[in-house]
């Protein structure tokens, strides 16, 4: 097979998953990502504390990630069955280093149903083949052992632990630090071409 056909095989593939596609977010995505930020239980997962931030500040941070055209990362919002389920980016990609920052949320309706999974996996095979990353890095809460375990899942190891710079309902919690390494993920999944 040439170059060619397995180059059009794989551009085929690139942003599809075994549940999920990644498209570019649409503005009618962005009520929906506000709600999904808006929630107590997102925000729990995705920041460092829960406030309640204006829904136009939120929208706009949306339409920032969204209508990025730099070479340096993407956001794109994941699909399955005509709907949104899910929001994935990688960002801060700079060489010489190459090393991206991911960020993920999940609707919370959709969770724990193989989405977050297959989320990252088209979101790393993007990251690796086509943004040249060397490594893929995240911070997760320490208390969030469903993201760590899901992260692990496709790879992500640990590699640190940033103690007590999360406080939540009276009490200290740890940043994780989890990344994965461009040739862990080819040694999973194989070279592209």
């Amino acid at each position: 097979m040439s170059d060619y056909q397995r180059l059009r095989e794989w551009a085929a593939d690139i942003f599809h998953g075994e549940k999920v596609q990644l498209r570019a977010i649409e503005d009618e995505d962005i009520e929906t990502l506000c709600d999904w930020w808006d929630n107590p239980d997102t925000t729990l997962f995705n920041d460092g504390n829960i406030i309640r931030r204006r829904r136009d500040e939120n929208a706009e941070m949306f339409r920032q990630w969204a209508s990025s055209k730099d070479a340096s990362g993407f956001a794109y919002a994941a699909e399955a069955d005509g709907e949104m389920v899910g929001q994935v980016s990688v960002h801060s990609i700079k060489a010489p280093a190459m090393i991206g920052t991911l960020g993920m949320v999940v609707g919370p309706q959709f969770q724990d149903q193989g989405y977050g999974t297959d989320i990252l996996e088209v979101a790393l095979r993007l990251a690796f083949t086509e943004y040249a990353c060397r490594k893929v890095e995240l911070l997760v809460f320490g208390y969030s052992d469903r993201g760590i375990h899901t992260y692990e899942k496709v790879g992500f190891q640990v590699e640190g632990r940033r103690r007590a710079s999360v406080f939540h309902a009276g009490k200290w919690y740890d940043d994780v630090s989890m990344g994965i390494l461009a040739e862990e993920y080819f040694a999973r999944h194989g070279e592209p071409l």
